[in-house]
């Protein structure tokens, strides 16, 4: 079973204005007011710092109630020989905070396996789930739909990459759009390393436990991660986010990079998640003792 993609969602800022120039000369013999005062809009943001606007945008996306995302993922490897080895893999999936309930539908495509499309419905403490291979819908004992709710509901964590960044705000650069804050982090690996290491951990949280499991053998080598945050609500719209990697394999140094683009929309519109009659109908209990699902948690 493909394990589930850790969506994302986490920081906003905003780009302080420049100061103020002098007045310019008029012909009028009015006086200049030296106390007038700016317009409210204006002097609200030259007085907000980047820490404050982050806050701002943190507060608004942990009271997110329900909302849509999509996912796109690739991983490209590069062999001594030249061939190229890279996967695809694609996500869109419903969220309801409270009560829990959730519907995803993944697509891998893997050269020589070609696409494999799973569906995910996790209502009520309840789990279907269509196998691929069989093209056929299971569900699951409730022990087993408890704990991947605790999981799930770990994974949507809005606060994660908020204070990440918070504790490398020095090296971020932001960009005031027509409708969006854009946040930006670009370099190599060995200036920011934990910051790399961190990142990619939330953002491709199954790829980084395989990294952890080769000990020395990959390294990180440089990161690009850009943030939207839209201007009038902060609501974090689009993350888009690459790292460069080398593999040492039996003494070769193999490149290997992974790009991830998220983004985020229907913010508290989502009002249930139903699962189709027919869904319940065909579905049958899986046997646990071929389900991955016995190592979640």
């Amino acid at each position: 079973m493909i394990a589930w993609k850790k969506v994302c969602i986490g920081v906003s800022a905003v780009l302080l204005l420049a100061a103020c120039g002098e007045p310019a000369d008029t012909d009028s013999d009015a006086p200049v007011n030296p106390e007038q005062e700016m317009p409210e809009e204006e002097e609200e943001e030259a007085l907000l710092s980047v820490e404050e606007v982050l806050l701002r945008s943190v507060d608004v996306m942990t009271a997110v109630e329900s909302i849509s995302s999509e996912l796109h993922m690739r991983q490209t490897m590069q062999f001594p020989d030249g061939e190229t080895f890279t996967s695809d893999s694609e996500m869109v999936m419903d969220f309801i905070q409270k009560p829990l309930a959730t519907y995803q539908k993944m697509i891998v495509d893997v050269p020589e396996m070609g696409e494999i499309e799973t569906e995910l419905y996790l209502v009520d403490n309840e789990i279907y789930f269509r196998d691929a291979m069989e093209d056929a819908w299971f569900t699951y004992p409730d022990e087993l739909a408890q704990n991947v709710s605790e999981l799930q509901t770990r994974q949507i964590e809005p606060t994660e990459q908020l204070e990440l960044l918070l504790k490398y705000v020095e090296h971020l650069s932001i960009e005031e759009e027509r409708n969006h804050y854009r946040i930006h982090v670009e370099g190599a690996a060995s200036t920011l390393p934990s910051f790399a290491e961190e990142l990619n951990g939330m953002v491709n949280e199954e790829f980084a436990n395989t990294l952890d499991s080769m000990a020395n053998l990959a390294t990180i080598e440089a990161v690009h991660y850009t943030l939207l945050i839209d201007k009038e609500t902060y609501y974090q719209t689009q993350m888009d986010m690459s790292m460069d990697f080398s593999l040492n394999l039996e003494g070769e140094a193999l490149p290997m990079q992974t790009t991830t683009k998220a983004s985020f929309s229907r913010f508290n519109e989502i009002e249930t998640i139903d699962i189709p009659a027919e869904v319940v109908d065909s579905a049958e209990e899986f046997n646990l003792e071929y389900t991955e699902f016995e190592e979640v948690g």
